[in-house]
């Protein structure tokens, strides 16, 4: 395992595998889920935040891609992603391979 890997199980295992914006659990399995389990910089990168644990927090892919580079102050502001943003999105895809139609 690399040491980037190991550094996200890291933060991932801090947060406990949850979206630190909207609560959800998290999994780093399934890429076609928005509860794909990504790494969100609070104050981004291209507004001065550097990559640290403090700055970096575990996220469901819908809500990174949500808050995308806004600060955390402008996010609120916005009114965070209601549950139903979050929820399963299955790619057509995936859908036919569960079963579902």
């Amino acid at each position: 395992m690399s040491s980037r890997a190991l550094w996200k199980l890291r933060l991932f295992h801090r947060d406990h595998w949850r979206c630190r914006y909207c609560g959800c659990s998290v999994n780093a399995r399934d890429k076609s889920l928005t509860e794909f389990a990504t790494v969100d910089h609070v104050q981004p990168r291209s507004r001065g935040g550097m990559s640290t644990q403090e700055n970096m927090v575990t996220a469901c892919r819908g809500c990174n891609e949500a808050k995308g580079d806004l600060t955390l102050a402008e996010y609120e502001r916005a009114g965070k992603p209601r549950r139903e943003y979050t929820a399963r999105r299955l790619s057509a895809g995936t859908a036919l391979k569960q079963g579902f139609r």
